[in-house]
């Protein structure tokens, strides 16, 4: 099952409207944001449905600030990535879709149409079939033709497979690593790898 989207525009926009107030009384009300229910990770993608680039880059900019430790949701940082791409930043572009990918590869490998199959057993459930199969359609779909080939041109650099190779060659050893020091060790490099940011 996915997430349903709205089918009108205005519906969407009136969403936005919503999901930035709720957050914004909870903010007074609290003075932090709990969301439980996950409703930062909606606002970029439902500004991008609407076809508001400039109203999703300053969403993105402002979820930057305020949650500069948040993980993200891979529907998030897809479409975080089209919205840089769309932009033209295309550097910036190229750093969000490698969050992206070792975020959950599936959802990348669904917009460029190829098998992909992650080669270890990951320890949550973000980085799966399942995750990707949840996002809506309706978000794959933003990916145009001209989108989707750069995408595409991304994924086969030479310098994103080696970074995949290596990702996924550490979270294979992390399957089998017994608590310790190493393991301590494969995790911070894993990590830094998820977060890369290439000059």
């Amino acid at each position: 099952m996915t997430m349903k989207i709205p089918k009108r525009t205005e519906t969407i926009k009136r969403h936005i409207t919503e999901y930035e107030n709720f957050l914004k009384a909870e903010k007074r009300k609290f003075g932090c944001y709990d969301d439980s229910r996950g409703i930062r990770y909606l606002i970029g993608p439902y500004y991008m449905l609407a076809g508001d680039i400039d109203g999703a880059l300053r969403h993105y900019k402002w979820f930057t600030r305020v949650f500069p430790d948040d993980y993200g949701e891979p529907g998030q940082y897809l479409c975080w990535t089209l919205a840089l791409y769309k932009s033209g930043d295309l550097k910036k572009a190229y750093i969000k879709f490698l969050h992206t990918l070792f975020m959950n590869p599936y959802v990348i490998a669904r917009v460029i149409r190829i098998d992909y199959q992650l080669p270890y057993e990951p320890n949550s459930n973000i980085p799966t079939k399942e995750w990707a199969d949840y996002i809506p359609l309706e978000i794959y779909n933003l990916w145009d033709e001209e989108a989707a080939a750069w995408l595409k041109e991304s994924f086969n650099l030479e310098k994103t497979q080696d970074l995949l190779q290596k990702y996924n060659k550490i979270g294979k050893r992390l399957e089998t690593e017994p608590v310790g020091p190493e393991r301590s060790r494969l995790v911070r490099e894993h990590s830094a790898i998820e977060r890369i940011e290439i000059t």
